[in-house]
């Protein structure tokens, strides 16, 4: 797990000088992601540089955003000892505007993909890198794997506990 932070943190010092880059990371941030209101998105992680990232990039490209602020669960339970904590990260919808995948710049695809990745699930092990990207429905998964292969990256498509979930080995 300590290498996986490290990674995203690594990714969250990249500062894109160009507004357009800032936006599609942005976009790439919430990828896939819903809010309680129809014209706000939310990004729940438990790294600090990531929701450091939404909030910085939005303010950057005039996006507005709340957060981050502790993520709350189903459970009033008091949390273990040592527990993690998620942070939620709300922005509006209005940053993913914009970015046409087939008429972006090389630089905004790299962008958005930094995006995605800061909000994904990175697994580092013996076997090689794991990444996944959980989204709610099939057809975000199938766009994200369509926008991977655009730019040679080959991922797979699998179904879990409802969710589709887009993995990427080695």
């Amino acid at each position: 797990m300590l290498v996986a932070t490290e990674l995203k943190g690594e990714l969250a010092r990249i500062q894109p000088a160009r507004v357009c880059c800032r936006r599609a990371e942005l976009a790439g941030l919430l990828f896939g992601r819903t809010g309680s209101r129809a014209r706000d998105a939310s990004i729940r992680t438990l790294d600090h540089a990531t929701a450091r990232v939404a909030v910085q990039l939005a303010a950057s490209v005039g996006v507005r955003a709340e957060g981050p602020m502790p993520a709350v669960s189903g459970s009033t339970a008091p949390r273990a000892a040592g527990a993690r904590r998620h942070l939620r990260v709300v922005l509006d919808r209005s940053a993913e505007r914009g970015l046409v995948w087939t008429d972006a710049k090389a630089c905004d695809r790299r962008a958005f993909l930094r995006g995605a990745v800061l909000n994904a699930s990175i697994s580092l092990g013996a076997s090689g890198t794991h990444i996944e990207f959980v989204f709610a429905d099939a057809s975000t998964a199938n766009e994200l794997l369509s926008r991977l292969a655009s730019v040679g990256v080959h991922g797979g498509l699998l179904r879990r506990r409802g969710r589709s979930v887009v993995y990427l080995k080695g």
